[in-house]
């Protein structure tokens, strides 16, 4: 048998040592269980690493591997996976989050609001429940770098899947007012509304000056893998916090425009190593339903 090449992961979360990998190969058996990684396409995940390690972590012989699910195949693929026995869940990313939702028996509060799911969990009677952490990991990374939510008035770029995850989550973290920036103005006025039916104060953009903002954050994919930028941050306030989903390049114009403007900021890559805390979490309870 040829040389395994044991790769030290680096990038968007905490590298898995030489040591940790050794072990997860070394119990590998009929026993592991599997926590499947689903999107189209799947080259560009980093999560199955740092989700195994966590799983490692925790105590759990579970591997995270990647899925590359075309959209016409996601139902038979979800059916198919609820069929595993020695699988514990799902994790969903681009383009499946909101068609996942159908699949699911149960939805947490938030993965209804916003109508997408990014992690599911297989009950024991093969039932799928589903939650949608993206919002959630945005807060807690933008805390971790002191963003202040309470009482703030915040622009949002982007009102899809990320957009509605993120404005839901700094809805729940106190934000003030939100002033929502998104190209489809159905989407746009879609999400809008779903924030005040839920009691929030949420108005359409009206391309005025930056300077009324605390907080503003890109949850569109421009920036991803090119110098883009989805705005100019001219008349932005230094104590404004900024902040983007995009994890490629893990500094993005936007991010760095904002930081040779003096202001706190956390990336896509802050982001998603809290989302990866909150899919561990959520997959360590093991076939309960999210009513």
């Amino acid at each position: 048998m040829g040389r395994v090449h044991r790769q030290h992961h680096t990038g968007i979360f905490a590298s898995v040592s030489k040591t940790a990998f050794d072990s997860i190969l070394d119990r590998l058996s009929g026993e592991t269980r599997i926590v499947p990684v689903i999107g189209h396409p799947v080259v560009q995940v980093k999560s199955p690493a740092a989700l195994t390690a966590g799983f490692f972590e925790q105590g759990r012989n579970t591997l995270c591997i990647p899925m590359d699910v075309e959209a016409a195949h996601l139902d038979v693929t979800l059916a198919a996976l609820a069929a595993i026995q020695n699988l514990d869940g799902i994790v969903v990313t681009v383009p499946h989050k909101m068609t996942a939702v159908a699949a699911c028996a149960t939805l947490t509060e938030r993965a209804r609001f916003i109508g997408a799911v990014n992690v599911i969990r297989r009950g024991a009677d093969g039932s799928l429940h589903g939650d949608m952490c993206d919002g959630e990991g945005f807060v807690a990374a933008a805390r971790q770098k002191e963003a202040l939510f309470p009482r703030s008035k915040a622009l949002l770029l982007g009102a899809g899947g990320a957009g509605s995850a993120v404005a839901h989550a700094m809805a729940q973290a106190g934000v003030a007012k939100l002033a929502i920036a998104e190209v489809d103005a159905n989407r746009r006025d879609d999400l809008i509304g779903r924030l005040r039916g839920a009691g929030h104060d949420a108005v359409a953009h009206d391309g005025g000056g930056l300077a009324d903002f605390s907080v503003i954050v890109n949850a569109s994919p421009i920036g991803m893998n090119s110098t883009k930028s989805p705005m100019s941050l001219e008349g932005i306030k230094p104590d404004c916090f900024v902040g983007d989903v995009v994890t490629r390049p893990e500094v993005t114009a936007f991010i760095e425009d904002a930081r040779a403007r003096g202001c706190l900021t956390a990336t896509g890559t802050d982001m998603y190593k809290a989302v990866a805390k909150l899919i561990l979490t959520f997959l360590a309870r093991n076939g309960e339903a999210v009513l």
